[in-house]
């Protein structure tokens, strides 16, 4: 049995007080009146963690540079994210995404290649490059998907690797599998 499996079979309450434990709700972006509202709504523990996910979309329907489009803005929604300019172009079949901050970055996705999917790389290049680049300290990561939705929670690392200690998210990307 993993932490997370542990952490929901003590309900609702000791999963919020954990969250409070660890910091969340020291983040702007983690609101605690909404995480609690949406708690309150769940009927099954094992989907606790998606209260937790900041950005939610389906990963099938990425078909030219507007989808991307659309996702880059909500995916620099955040207040941290904020001073960031992007352009997202398309050339026949290859959609290009340029960021520019303090410093200027360029992400490639083949339409083609992807076959209407979100490429997730884009996910690898914003945690890699962008956020690194920009003194940011938090990251994009991955809640375990329910069905073909993709779940991100941007925090910084630090309280990623907390949350996993103690057992208020998953890192077990086949967890509903």
């Amino acid at each position: 049995m993993n932490r997370y499996t542990t952490r929901i079979k003590q309900g609702k309450k000791a999963y919020l007080q954990q969250l409070t434990t660890i910091g969340w709700f020291e983040l702007s972006q983690n609101e605690q009146a909404a995480i609690e509202e949406h708690l309150n709504k769940l009927e099954k523990a094992e989907h606790f963690m998606y209260v937790l996910s900041h950005i939610n979309f389906d990963a099938e329907g990425f078909e030219d540079a507007e989808d991307y489009k659309r996702l880059m803005s909500e995916l620099l929604s955040f207040t941290a994210c904020k001073h960031l300019k992007v352009e997202v172009t398309q050339d026949d079949l290859l959609v290009k995404v340029n960021i520019e901050g303090q410093g200027k970055y360029a992400f490639e996705i083949d339409l083609e290649a992807a076959f209407g999917w979100f490429d997730d790389d884009l996910i690898d290049f914003l945690n890699t490059q962008v956020f690194p680049g920009e003194a940011l300290q938090e990251r994009l990561f991955a809640i375990p998907p329910c069905d073909q939705s993709i779940d991100l929670t941007f925090i910084p690392a630090t309280l990623y690797a907390q949350a996993l200690k103690v057992g208020v998210l998953t890192d077990d990307l086949e967890y509903f599998m």
